[in-house]
């Protein structure tokens, strides 16, 4: 059943102001009146759609995530293509800055977590040097390359996500590759 548009725009509404609140201050300092006060609505309508805070958060972390898992899903379904992958996750996180940068600095270890999840499944990586040694070099990469993508996606004036994703591309394989460091 399709959502009534004012519950979807309340909805919006309230979601946005956690994400504004997030980037000054940690979560379990957020209040209901200060997500109201900055969404525009009254406590009733907050709480007409959401218990408190951390299931607000909860919501909006299950939400975020979900096409970022159709996306490495419906990839690797098809012809997987490593920078293509870059460029589409660059994309997603750009369009979705704000809650991309306030899920991060909320809870940067369950952040990592959740993409070391989506993208813990090793024919993500086929054809980038990580096959050997697997699991340390995957955390080493996406530990990286979400840095460098904050890091983007914090400056006023970014590259497009193509150019980063070209990038993220020639530092993971700079890295990775035998002999600088890491053996394979």
């Amino acid at each position: 059943m399709k959502e009534d548009r004012r519950i979807a725009h309340s909805k919006e509404r309230i979601r946005t102001s956690l994400a504004e609140c997030l980037q000054t201050t940690s979560l379990d300092k957020i209040s209901v009146k200060e997500i109201c006060e900055k969404a525009d609505i009254n406590r009733s309508t907050f709480y007409a759609h959401y218990t408190d805070i951390f299931t607000l958060y909860n919501e909006v972390k299950k939400e975020y995530f979900i096409p970022l898992e159709e996306q490495a899903q419906r990839l690797l379904m098809h012809e997987w293509n490593y920078k293509k992958y870059l460029v589409e996750t660059n994309r997603y996180m750009e369009q979705n800055r704000m809650i991309t940068l306030a899920l991060y600095r909320a809870d940067r270890e369950a952040f990592l977590e959740k993409v070391n999840e989506i993208a813990g499944n090793q024919e993500l990586w086929r054809g980038t040097g990580l096959e050997v040694s697997f699991e340390y070099k995957k955390e080493f990469a996406l530990t990286g390359l979400l840095s460098v993508v904050m890091k983007w996606l914090r400056k006023e004036r970014r590259e497009s996500p193509e150019e980063l994703a070209e990038t993220i591309y020639v530092l993971t394989k700079t890295a990775l590759k035998p002999g600088k460091g890491v053996h394979a």
